[in-house]
Order: structure tokens, then C-alpha cells, then sequence
């Protein structure tokens, strides 16, 4: 029974600090490849992102860094970029690169966004 106990607590312990979150790509930007997906800002709550993290997105078998920021200028050219767009979803994109060509992404692909944690 104790160790049945300590089973489920660290089942519960992993599902409160998520390390990753699936979604799709609802959009893509024609002119500059942009990503809109469905990951809500609720939905990315368990990784606790904030603006200045790095985290990674796996599409397929690519895996690319993306730093979280405010704005395109956050980061410099050729530099993967997010944030929150209008809808408070998570936008993916690249500064003066297009994402989409990038990662041969396309409308109802799936990503991964994880944190990326750091080792001692």
C-alpha cells in the first residue's frame, strides 16, 4: 500500500509540473511564415513560461530553441521569436525568416513546445 501511495504522488507531482504540451498549427502567415497554433496561454501555463525564456518546439523531427518575448524586435534577424498574438495563443515566427519553410509546416501539423530545463 506504501508503495502504491508513493506511486500516485509522483504521478500527481509530474502531472503538475508538465514539461511539454502538444498542439497544431491553425495557421500560416502567407507573406512572412508565421505559425498561429492553438496553444492558449492557459494550455502553456504548466510550463511556466515567461517572457525571456527560451523553450523548444519539435515539428516532425526538427527540433528549433525559440526565445518568448513581446515583439519581433526581441530578438535579431534569422532569430526564432513567440508570444501570446491577439487571441492569446502562441504565435511562432522567425525575424525576418519565414517559420513555416523553415520547419515544412503546414496548416493541422502538430508541434511540441517544451520547457527547456536546465541540469546541474
Amino acid at each position: 500500500m506504501k508503495t502504491l501511495v508513493t506511486l500516485l504522488c509522483l504521478l500527481v507531482t509530474s502531472l503538475a509540473t508538465a514539461q511539454s504540451v502538444t498542439g497544431t498549427i491553425e495557421s500560416v502567415a502567407e507573406e512572412f511564415g508565421n505559425l498561429e497554433t492553438s496553444l492558449t496561454d492557459e494550455e502553456l501555463e504548466p510550463l511556466s513560461l515567461k517572457v525571456g525564456d527560451h523553450f523548444s518546439v519539435t515539428h516532425g523531427d526538427q527540433t528549433v530553441t525559440v526565445y518568448y518575448g513581446k515583439t519581433y524586435e526581441d530578438v535579431e534577424k534569422g532569430k526564432w521569436i513567440s508570444f501570446l498574438n491577439w487571441e492569446k495563443k502562441l504565435r511562432l515566427a522567425r525575424s525576418f525568416a519565414n517559420a513555416a519553410e523553415t520547419l515544412d509546416a503546414k496548416v493541422g501539423d502538430e508541434i511540441t513546445v517544451s520547457k527547456i530545463v536546465a541540469t546541474k
